[in-house]
């Protein structure tokens, strides 16, 4: 009994230990790369139209496992307490391991479901207005301070068009943008 009793509280120590110090989840896009971090680990999809696990906890994820351990130590204490065998005691904290990690994932599942996501890209800032913030030198890059379309401000890496000096304070314009560098003329 003791043992499925140590299993119970260890998971539980885990489980509640993750939700305050945890890495908890992420998800954003940028420039039509899909960057999502789980509950462990991460992944980086690159094909933007894959969002499936935006709307979901991983199966496997750590407290999805460490609600299984709950519920298998708690049911495993619980039949060993009322004299049943180590294998039965087993069987019925297994079972209640799978209910009570499943009753967890359809509990965080809806959690994920209600998360908003903003898609950003780069490419609708071609056009806007933009600060520079660190001089751009002749031939050389620089940095400029724009805001998106939800009004966030934007830090990119820039060099003038016309590879002449822009200096510090100046506002130009976002000809074009290729990765996370643009290309800006004087306004």
């Amino acid at each position: 009994m003791l043992i499925f009793a140590a299993i119970c509280f260890g998971c539980a120590l885990f489980f509640i230990g993750s939700l305050f110090f945890g890495n908890g989840d992420a998800d954003s896009d940028f420039h039509g790369a899909d960057v999502d971090s789980g509950d462990i680990g991460g992944d980086h999809d690159v094909a933007a139209a894959d969002h499936h696990f935006a709307d979901s906890p991983k199966v496997l994820s750590l407290r999805i496992l460490m609600l299984f351990g709950m519920g298998f130590g708690a049911a495993g204490a619980i039949a060993s307490y009322y004299d049943s065998s180590m294998i039965a005691s087993s069987a019925w904290g297994f079972f209640s391991g799978i209910v009570l990690a499943a009753l967890g994932w359809f509990i965080l599942r809806i959690f994920f479901q209600q998360q908003a996501s903003t898609p950003m890209t780069t490419g609708s800032l071609v056009g806007k207005s933009a600060e520079v913030i660190v001089a751009i030198p002749a031939n050389g890059l620089g940095q400029i301070l724009s805001s998106d379309n939800y009004n966030r401000n934007v830090y990119l890496s820039a060099r003038s068009e016309s590879n002449e000096p822009i200096p510090l304070n100046t506002m130009v314009e976002i000809v074009s943008i290729s990765g996370n560098s643009a290309v800006v003329k004087k306004k």
